[in-house]
């Protein structure tokens, strides 16, 4: 009997090792890893939504921010202007004589834009250098581009940046009747700057002949009766409110410039360098020519020749190199009436004028 209760346990505790106990623990071993996965694959999962949640608030960071800053962003969009036949005398190769041609009557910024736009056939519009432009109104760019002092202000990045006429054959000025009592009208707010370019201004650079056959051309008008006011060039030479580099003779009546100039060599508070002569007449400067090296005049910077009657200049020059002067900073002849500097000239070395 007792022989048989010991076989009967050892039976049941061959069983319960070898049968009941690995299930047992298969059970509990099963049960505390799919815990473990199933608590593993829940914080993937909650990672997961986090990370998908992260993901959407930065990309609607970034769209709320590109919002903003393009609704803050100061754009102008170029619009072609109307155009007024018989506005200006120009030279017709063809015709062999001068003819009337029509111009663009510019009322805002939007049209100024628009007529760079067709100079220098840009955007959707038909390019041509030969186009005209009569200022009707007074035109304000940027609301302010200037300190007190002529320095340019802070956050000048946020300015909207000027785009100046390439490879000019036509002529720009205003109606001397459009805009107010003192027969001016004004564009403001104009800003450019490039440390490394040459040829700045409104117009970087003027083309044309100043000889067809047995005829001499007439000088081209480019900028009178224009005030430019609280506005900035800064290039590296041939810089000028009006215009940078010219291969033909220039001319300009009763204009005004209260720009700041700035660059290395032959800055000019209305023309950078001239290749032929350029005229000055009735005219004022009253801004800042900031002149690096040499070159820099009140009003011309260099030219073959000057003409200048009635006109004065304002502005404080340096010229560490030399070749400056209160009117024109380099010349092979000059012809001035009536005109006078009231500015500083101040030379580390070379030739200096208050002239």
């Amino acid at each position: 009997m007792v022989r048989l209760v010991l076989k009967i346990s050892e039976i049941w505790r061959n069983f319960i090792i070898e049968c009941v106990l690995p299930e047992i623990g298969a059970f509990f071993v099963e049960k505390y890893i799919v815990d473990k996965l199933t608590r593993f694959f829940a914080i993937c999962s909650l990672k997961a939504k986090v990370g998908n949640l992260m993901k959407k608030v930065i990309v609607c960071a970034l769209f709320i921010a590109a919002t903003v800053s393009f609704a803050g962003a100061k754009t102008i969009n170029p619009v072609e202007p109307e155009t007024q036949s018989d506005c200006f005398s120009a030279f017709d190769e063809v015709a062999n004589k001068y003819v009337s041609k029509p111009c663009y009557l510019i009322t805002n910024a939007e049209e100024l834009y628009g007529f760079a736009a067709i100079v220098n056939g840009t955007g959707d519009f038909e390019k041509d250098s030969t186009a005209g432009a009569q200022i009707v109104k007074d035109i304000v760019v940027n609301e302010k581009v200037l300190n007190e002092d002529g320095s340019l202000i802070e956050n000048s990045e946020d300015l909207i940046p000027w785009v100046p006429l390439k490879d000019f054959a036509g002529q720009i000025f205003a109606d001397s009747y459009e805009c107010g009592d003192d027969e001016m009208c004004s564009i403001s707010g104009l800003y450019f700057k490039d440390p490394n370019a040459d040829n700045v201004g409104i117009v970087a650079n003027v083309v044309g002949e100043n000889v067809v056959g047995d005829k001499s051309i007439t000088p081209r008008n480019i900028g009178s009766h224009i005030r430019i006011v609280d506005s900035y060039f800064e290039g590296r030479s041939n810089v000028g409110a009006l215009v940078g580099y010219s291969e033909v003779r220039l001319q300009t009546y009763g204009t005004v410039s209260q720009a700041t100039v700035k660059g290395e060599r032959k800055i000019g508070g209305f023309y950078g360098y001239m290749e032929e002569s350029a005229g000055v007449t009735n005219s004022d400067f009253l801004g800042k020519v900031l002149c690096a090296q040499d070159s820099c005049g009140g009003f011309v910077g260099a030219a073959k020749a000057v003409g200048i009657q009635n006109s004065k200049n304002a502005s404080n020059i340096s010229c560490p190199e030399g070749a400056c002067g209160g009117l024109v900073g380099a010349t092979s002849a000059a012809s001035i009436w009536i005109s006078q500097n009231t500015g500083n000239i101040e030379c580390a070395s070379g030739a200096c004028g208050g002239l």
